[in-house]
């Protein structure tokens, strides 16, 4: 008997997962008034997920398929369901991650033909239950650069097709993946609706995930991308370049930064090459630099950034906001 095509495929990426797929599972099949398949690839699990996943499999004949990738990574895994998804829309979901109720179909009506991506608010939940919302950016490439306003791939629907056109995940990416999957729908004009309401938990915890917490590498692919995006800013959209290169330099600022906090020496030499001329503070919107940066111009960017990751070893976690 012929299968009805679902509306959306879910992708649902899985590495040690056993303690959380049931749960991102179970807020798929909660979902009301759209018709849906859930895609699980099973990434070289060392644990139970692939026993998890095809006890869910065998529950739910006909929504839950598993597949294996092994080829290691997010990137990777999500290029495998991609490919197996049969669906118009793509829903990409962390394995220890939720959607929210409503979700799909909210989404999925917000949509019109000529719609690729529908960018959804997130509810980060944390360890000691406290909740922050990420606000959807008003300003696609701002949201890029400054690596929040893009909702988050659990909280975004995406057109297939396009996803396929620009060749899904970078597998050079084990981190960062998804927003230099963003940086390419933005570069091939992907049309954008936003929808403003929470559409996905990311529940922050201390286990492992599918993308690498290796954070030397994962700041160094930071500043690769955004280093990437303002080239492409200077290149093919000269104009917007031109009248927010301020805010611009200020998010390539933030990604070296955060580079400092765990590799200093890598963060200088970068500082050097994109501000040969060193911190000239009319060059950077005011509103996204540091308060500890007053001290750039005087001790300049590594010794001010080495005094802030020595003063937040041993400051008061209250006072430490102060100095990020």
């Amino acid at each position: 008997m012929e299968v009805t095509r679902p509306q959306v495929s879910i992708v649902i990426p899985a590495y040690n997962a056993q303690k959380f797929l049931a749960r991102s599972v179970a807020s798929v099949l909660s979902q009301k008034g759209c018709s849906f398949e859930i895609i699980i690839v099973e990434n070289n699990s060392t644990d139970a997920t692939l026993r998890v996943a095809t006890a869910l499999q065998d529950a739910h004949p006909g929504v839950v398929r598993v597949v294996q990738e092994k080829i290691a990574g997010a990137s990777a895994a999500r290029n495998a369901g991609l490919a197996l998804a049969r669906a118009e829309w793509i829903q990409f979901l962390d394995a220890d991650d939720a959607l929210l109720p409503g979700k799909l179909a909210r989404q999925l009506q917000l949509t019109a033909p000529d719609t690729d991506w529908v960018i959804g608010e997130l509810l980060i939940r944390w360890e000691d239950g406290e909740e922050t919302v990420v606000p959807i950016a008003d300003d696609p490439w701002q949201g890029l650069l400054f690596y929040a306003g893009l909702g988050h791939l659990n909280a975004n629907l995406f057109r297939r097709s396009l996803a396929d056109e620009i060749g899904g995940f970078n597998p050079g990416y084990r981190s960062c993946n998804d927003f230099e999957f963003f940086f390419r729908l933005l570069q091939r004009g992907a049309n954008i609706v936003k929808d403003h309401l929470c559409a996905a938990v990311h529940f922050q915890h201390s286990g492992e995930r599918i993308t690498t917490t290796n954070l030397k590498e994962m700041a160094r692919l930071r500043v690769a991308l955004t280093k990437r995006e303002v080239k492409h800013l200077k290149a093919r959209r000269a104009q917007y370049y031109e009248a927010n290169r301020e805010t611009i330099n200020a998010a390539l600022l933030g990604a070296l930064r955060k580079q400092a906090t765990v590799d200093l020496p890598g963060a200088k030499h970068n500082f050097n090459e994109v501000f040969p001329e060193g911190y000239d503070a009319s060059d950077f919107d005011r509103a996204f630099v540091p308060k500890h940066g007053v001290l750039y111009p005087f001790l300049g960017f590594g010794a001010t950034e080495c005094l802030r990751r020595f003063f937040s070893s041993f400051v008061p976690l209250g006072w430490r906001k102060f100095l990020k």
